[in-house]
């Protein structure tokens, strides 16, 4: 027998038993029908073959526990029904899936499902990029449950090393994947030279050590683009005979292509690094002479914040409930803090955490820059956040570890929030000043909240603190937009603040005050129990434990006043006992805290007596 694999092997085959235990080893299978818990529903495995019907209840087994299935899909029995009946009329010898290619049995299935009169395609209605709505022909169900189980059997017989394979499944490998996004495999399959595949895959394996997995997977997208190429017009072409000849012609193919300028020019840049760092690693039998030149490279233009324009901001709103409540709460959460759309699919369940003056904070991580993030939110947004951990626990789930989840109870994904925006879109024509129709990004919402903020004079350095900026060039985009609506003068701080020495802050210029404003209302680092840190965010760790009332960046105001008197009270006690027993150093320390609370007291006074 001829098998589809030459990792397949009979021995593998035998221990698949073994990896089946409870209701999974049972031929079986019974859950609880989800409308109405006095029913159940039944997966029945009697495939003719043995080793045949334990490969598809592996692999169905699998589809369950990662969450790819739920029991609460009926219709699943249908089709796996349907499997069963085709293979036990198509089977002779086989002994497993793996000896036909999984497109040869998919002609067979579609062939029988034909002639049951059982094959129903559908059309499916997708808005695409352009904000229009086109309608696709969707194969059978049946074909897709199929497809599935033999991938699964496929990936668990292949035993060769991940880096050896043409698609790496990079959670195999270890590296950390954003659950936000389905972009975990590296597919080299549509490279067409045998030569490029294998120096691509060593090149793809010492990018991901330095970068991104987004940046390897554009740069694989780059050489797909190039093998296209060569394919079409250099057919037989080896890797000595890439030269500058070759490569003026590709940059021509690129120009040609109808696609944007800046993707013309990551296309070259990404080719350029690949025949560099192979020429010097000596990667195959590719030239270390430079082929591509920086006057090469197409023009770039710099790319501005795309921001969501205030009229159609307004009409999102107005339609918000026309969303799934899970999605409508994403939006306004979103379009409050600025965070990313992987950042907001992937907020953890326990995100929320209140200070000492009863502000709250949201928590999450920040992916791009792997650090955990801080920032104060609006009491409204604390009440939604609280509402959809309700909601989690009435879905039952039992540890929740993130806050959104569909109702099939998995991650929600950058692709299902982005749908189910622009679907309601769509439906409500909801148009840019133009009268085009709005198609929306969910990058956007980060950079209206940006916008906003520079419209509203904030800092630059405090929005970029807020928005996890790791440098200042992200941030510095949103100072050359809507430059003719930015106010006057920044909003003064309600309630006059006060330094340890009783001195009065008004001096809203300084970077102190303009820091205090905006880090109490906005982006708070931390707040004392009598008053503010003022200490500048670039400083290192505070030098003063315990001793703010003695420390210049210490600021406090009337709303602190009785907690002041509280505090000298207790200072002159320590005092005068320190006096009565002779401990000078004791006396000292604490002179000078109550000098500095005096002048306190009788600024906040005097300010209480004027008001």
């Amino acid at each position: 027998m001829t098998t589809n694999l030459e990792s397949w092997s009979r021995n593998k085959q035998l221990i698949l038993n073994d990896k089946l235990t409870d209701m999974w080893a049972e031929d079986i299978w019974t859950f609880n029908n989800s409308d109405c818990k006095n029913q159940k529903w039944h997966i029945n495995f009697s495939c003719k073959s043995n080793s045949i019907n334990t490969e598809l209840k592996f692999a169905c087994n699998y589809k369950f526990k990662n969450n790819v299935w739920s029991p609460k899909t009926r219709k699943l029995a249908t089709f796996i029904h349907r499997i069963i009946k085709w293979l036990n009329k198509q089977i002779k010898n086989e002994i497993s899936l793996m000896a036909k290619s999984c497109e040869k049995w998919i002609i067979s299935f579609r062939t029988f499902l034909i002639s049951e009169g059982r094959w129903h395609t559908a059309n499916r209605l997708v808005i695409n990029g352009n904000q229009e709505l086109k309608t696709y022909e969707k194969e059978d169900e049946c074909i897709y449950i199929f497809n599935g189980i033999y991938k699964v059997l496929q990936e668990y017989y292949d035993e060769r090393p991940e880096y050896e394979k043409d698609i790496w499944d990079l959670r195999k490998l270890g590296y950390e994947i954003n659950k936000a996004t389905p972009h975990y495999k590296l597919n080299f399959g549509k490279i067409h030279q045998k030569w490029i595949k294998d120096v691509a895959k060593i090149y793809i394996k010492y990018n991901l050590i330095k970068n991104s997995i987004a940046n390897s997977i554009n740069k694989l997208f780059a050489l797909n683009h190039f093998s296209e190429f060569l394919y079409e017009n250099y057919p037989l072409i080896e890797a000595s005979n890439i030269d500058r000849e070759l490569i003026i012609n590709y940059l021509s193919y690129i120009s040609s292509k109808n696609i944007s300028t800046n993707s013309k020019n990551q296309y070259v840049i990404s080719l350029r690094n690949f025949l560099e760092i192979c020429g010097k690693q000596e990667w195959g039998d590719i030239t270390s002479k430079p082929l591509i030149y920086n006057e090469d490279l197409p023009q770039r233009t710099e790319k501005q914040p795309r921001f969501i324009p205030e009229s159609v901001m307004k009409q999102l709103n107005e339609h918000l409930h026309e969303l799934p409540l899970h999605i409508m709460r994403m939006v306004l959460i979103i379009q409050e803090c600025g965070m990313r759309i992987s950042e907001l699919c992937t907020i953890p369940f326990n995100c929320l955490e209140q200070d000492s003056t009863g502000d709250w904070f949201l928590l999450y991580y920040q992916i791009k820059t792997k650090k955990e993030h801080r920032i104060p939110i609006k009491n409204e947004i604390v009440a939604i956040i609280q509402k959809q951990q309700h909601e989690d626990i009435k879905q039952v789930i039992k540890e929740p570890k993130y806050l959104f989840y569909d109702l099939k109870e998995r991650i929600i994904t950058r692709q299902v929030f982005s749908n189910a925006l622009n679907k309601m879109a769509y439906n409500n024509k909801i148009c840019d000043d133009a009268g085009e129709l709005f198609r929306f990004k969910a990058h956007g919402f980060r950079h209206t909240v940006g916008t906003r903020m520079i419209n509203n004079d904030v800092p630059q350095y405090i929005i970029q603190r807020y928005l996890g900026h790791e440098c200042s060039r992200s941030t510095s985009g949103y100072a050359h937009i809507l430059d003719q609506t930015l106010k006057k003068e920044f909003a003064v701080f309600k309630g006059k603040m006060i330094d340890v020495n009783g001195k009065i802050i008004n001096d809203n210029s300084s970077p102190d005050n303009v820091e205090l404003q905006w880090l109490k209302k906005n982006v708070m680092v931390q707040t004392l129990p009598n008053g503010y840190c003022c200490l500048p965010v670039s400083s290192e760790e505070c030098p003063h434990a315990n001793a703010c009332l003695t420390c210049t960046h210490f600021r406090t105001d009337p709303g602190f006043l009785d907690m002041h008197k509280k505090q000298l009270e207790s200072t002159e006690k320590i005092m005068k006992e320190a006096e009565n027993k002779g401990w000078k150093r004791i006396l000292e320390m604490n002179q000078k805290i109550k000098e500095n609370l005096e002048h306190i007291i009788s600024t906040l006074e005097g300010d209480e007596n004027n008001t």
